[in-house]
């Protein structure tokens, strides 16, 4: 059976620091690579920032984080908020973002969301896009309907006093 994380209970939302989750409208929209530019960035600028990878790819770039996917459902969230709450003491977490809220096949940022407690999040998003990559048949519903639907959900997760920003991806 293996190691099975504790249920997450929004210990997060007791930080004081910035949690930034990447989201977006579809999987494979960029949310890795922007989180990963961005936390270069800040770092660069000589900001307290941790890149907390969710994902096999970001923990093989890194050296670092939790394959979220390897975590049943129920404890998925809680392997979220042990990874926060150990990288607590920095100032600035960017999140790597997994799946999205408007991908059926998805359920990975929920666990996202509820167990990093996030106080902010950045969409991505490919310019023009008007359905998801692999299915026509699913709109990308207007963007600020999007953002809504993030901060909605975030909302029931402890997000605290959240700003988005939007990043596009050129076509």
């Amino acid at each position: 059976q293996g190691y099975l994380p504790p249920i997450a209970t929004a210990r997060a939302a007791t930080l004081g620091n910035v949690r930034c989750l990447m989201v977006g409208t579809d999987m494979a929209i960029g949310k890795m690579t922007a989180g990963l530019e961005i936390w270069h960035s800040l770092r660069d600028r000589g900001a307290d920032a941790a890149f907390l990878a969710s994902g096999q790819i970001g923990v093989a770039i890194t050296g670092a984080g939790i394959p979220l996917d390897a975590y049943r459902v129920d404890h998925a969230s809680g392997a979220v908020e042990r990874m926060v709450m150990e990288a607590g003491a920095h100032a600035i977490q960017i999140i790597e973002g997994q799946g999205s809220l408007l991908h059926p096949g998805s359920t990975a940022t929920l666990p996202l969301l509820r167990g990093s407690c996030a106080n902010r999040m950045i969409l991505c998003h490919r310019a023009g896009m008007a359905h998801l990559d692999t299915m026509e048949h699913v709109r990308v519903p207007p963007l600020p309907d999007v953002v809504a639907l993030y901060e909605a959900m975030a909302s029931a997760a402890a997000l605290r006093a959240g700003k988005h920003v939007f990043c596009e991806k050129p076509l």
